[in-house]
């Protein structure tokens, strides 16, 4: 078995993560938090090498942050036509 170091695994995720783009890029559509999900699970489920599979879920746990961040600091408001009446 061999070990990697913590840089290592970082410099493989996000070469996973470019790869996704540019796969999304080349399929010629958007560039979204869930597609770019949705590329790196497909990435995961087919990759057999144990580095390659701790760099994509690295990628994965990545991206799931950075949406979380994103969400507490910009939280969705419900337009007024929405929003639950106060009685």
């Amino acid at each position: 078995m061999r070990f990697i170091n913590r840089p290592e695994e970082e410099r493989l995720a996000a070469i996973a993560m470019g790869e996704a783009v540019v796969q999304l890029l080349d399929e010629g559509g958007r560039v979204t938090s869930s597609l770019l999900l949705l590329k790196l699970y497909s990435f995961l489920l087919r990759e057999s090498e144990p580095s390659k599979i701790r760099a994509a879920r690295d990628a994965i746990h990545g991206v799931r942050r950075a949406v979380a961040l994103k969400r507490r600091r910009h939280p969705r408001r419900l337009p007024e036509a929405v929003k639950p009446v106060k009685h």
